[in-house]
């Protein structure tokens, strides 16, 4: 059964069906977070390379980071309570894929018995292997001073939740919400995604969920996944809204009553308010 699943993943991955993220060094993933408790000490992630023609290869590590609020993460220094890189295995340790080939690197979490309680946080990452560019007779015949090339480096991250014990549960919560209009005047939706427990003023847990924008009953916009690690309050998530493919104009979206929802996380297409956990409306 387990076979089955990752076919159907890879199909769905070269398919190009949203179960699997595109990044910008041309390789596809599944899944994009990955989450360690006692009964789950072993995680597989899926690489896959769509491309009919090119040969990829990627390095892999695990690294201490931050989530950045506004999107992204950031490089920490020096130690951290929450760090989960040390309680990590994981191989093959560098992947090479071939034209519309996958494989899976496995992860197993470790966790000292002497750790205390709580989420620990690390990020997986995939650096692209640039190959050595060859010299050639031409290269060497110049002698007009020397040149040099920057090729940037394609890497990507996911995210890496190894708890410990009992946490409590945080709940996700949408606010601010803003539109903005981009230089041709196509609209941007910005909401914050807020992690909440109650009373407690730290909470412990990270909360992952789908924020969707509708104009009726009209889906505008959706995007999957998004996640509020445990040490940070809150996440700001863009949304793009579109209609058939051509972006909304801001103009058309003023003095409309929008509602954002947050619905649990869902692999399929599409958004279903239905189920929504929370709404936030929203007249710009």
């Amino acid at each position: 059964m387990k076979k089955n699943l990752w076919c159907a993943v890879l199909t769905a991955c070269i398919a190009g069906l949203p179960v699997c993220r595109l990044w910008g060094g041309g390789v596809m993933i599944y899944p994009k977070y990955l989450e360690f408790d006692a009964k789950n000490k072993v995680r597989e992630v899926m690489l896959v390379n769509p491309s009919a023609e090119e040969t990829a290869s990627y390095r892999v590590s695990v690294k201490y980071m931050r989530q950045k609020p506004g999107g992204g993460y950031e490089e920490v220094s020096g130690p951290a309570l929450d760090d989960a890189s040390g309680f990590l295995r994981y191989s093959p340790r560098s992947v090479t894929l071939g034209p519309r080939r996958s494989q899976n690197v496995k992860f197993l979490a470790r966790v000292p018995k002497e750790a205390m309680d709580g989420e620990y946080v690390a990020y997986a990452v995939f650096t692209k292997i640039i190959a050595p560019k060859p010299l050639t007779v031409r290269d060497l015949e110049k002698k007009d001073g020397v040149s040099v090339e920057i090729i940037p480096i394609p890497s990507f991250a996911v995210p890496v939740i190894v708890r410990k014990g009992e946490n409590f549960h945080s709940a996700p919560k949408l606010e601010q919400a803003r539109l903005s209009s981009g230089e041709d005047g196509s609209a941007l939706l910005k909401v914050r995604l807020r992690r909440t427990d109650g009373d407690k003023k730290q909470p412990e847990s990270s909360v992952r969920a789908d924020v969707s924008v509708w104009a009726g009953d009209e889906l505008l916009a959706v995007s999957k996944g998004r996640y509020v690690l445990a040490h940070n309050e809150y996440a700001d998530v863009l949304l793009y809204p579109a209609r058939s493919g051509k972006a909304v104009s801001s103009d058309e979206l003023r003095g409309k009553t929008l509602t954002f929802c947050l619905t649990p996380v869902s692999e399929a297409d599409g958004a279903d308010c239905s189920l929504a956990r929370e709404r936030l409306e929203y007249i710009p």
